[in-house]
């Protein structure tokens, strides 16, 4: 049985969100809308100490939320040693991208269960293709791979968009 978890919790003036285990694409949604609630108004510390696994989804939406505390002149950092670093972040060149610490901050509150969110395909995928296209722009032969997936995406929504499009035509003309 898997121990993969996602919590929150406060630390002073940051709140820190915690990944154990694994965080994939059904997670990152869940993960992205608590890191934008909490930089609103605080710092935002990602504690990866026992993350083993993100896939290029969950990075894809780390990029945006640090676009995000950027934006909103917030501090974002990733707690994770070299080892992890390497593990998690340099296939993807992103070890360069992101601000890292070595120990996570002392927390303040009891740390709270994330809740995965419970989207519809269409929406999956629409997430998937904005934080592939996040991974695209960072460019390198790594930005090349990910926008194949974001052209693919995108074709497969357009498909789909267009036929819905014509299955509401056709019942309009059924009426």
């Amino acid at each position: 049985m898997s121990d993969d978890r996602m919590q929150v919790a406060r630390a002073a003036d940051q709140v820190v969100i915690r990944i154990v285990g694994r965080a994939t694409m059904q997670d990152s949604p869940a993960l992205r809308k608590t890191a934008e609630m909490a930089i609103d108004s605080h710092h935002l510390v990602w504690d990866m100490s026992e993350c083993e696994y993100l896939d290029s989804t969950m990075l894809g939406c780390l990029i945006g939320v640090r676009k995000e505390a950027e934006r909103l002149k917030r501090q974002m950092v990733i707690v994770a040693d070299k080892p992890r670093q390497v593990k998690l972040f340099t296939t993807s060149s992103l070890d360069k991208f992101f601000d890292f610490i070595d120990e996570c901050p002392q927390v303040s509150t009891d740390w709270m269960e994330i809740e995965r969110e419970g989207l519809d395909t269409d929406a999956l995928t629409r997430h998937v293709l904005v934080c592939h296209e996040r991974l695209a722009d960072r460019g390198g032969t790594d930005g090349e791979a990910f926008r194949r997936v974001v052209d693919r995406l995108s074709t497969e929504i357009e498909q789909k968009d267009m036929d819905r499009m014509l299955e509401e035509h056709d019942s309009q003309l059924g009426e």
